[in-house]
């Protein structure tokens, strides 16, 4: 199958299904990353530990840098 095929097939699917893709093909690019995978499991680590940001956090984050004009 060429890349021409599978571009055909993708503009044809549902725009869920090609999230769904989305998400497999940056798995399947990641996944033998040691990089990546050492990030993940940082972030796993801080999550055990209860370190997490709420959505209120990330709300005042952005306003705070909306002020500052970023």
């Amino acid at each position: 199958m060429s890349t021409t095929d599978l571009e055909a097939q993708f503009r044809a699917m549902t725009q869920d299904e090609r999230y769904q893709i989305a998400e497999l093909l940056d798995f399947i690019i990641h996944e033998n990353n040691p990089e990546f995978q050492a990030e993940l499991d940082r972030r796993i680590e801080r999550v055990s530990r209860g370190e997490v940001v709420t959505a209120a956090d990330l709300e005042a984050a952005h306003q705070r840098l909306l002020a500052e004009g970023r």
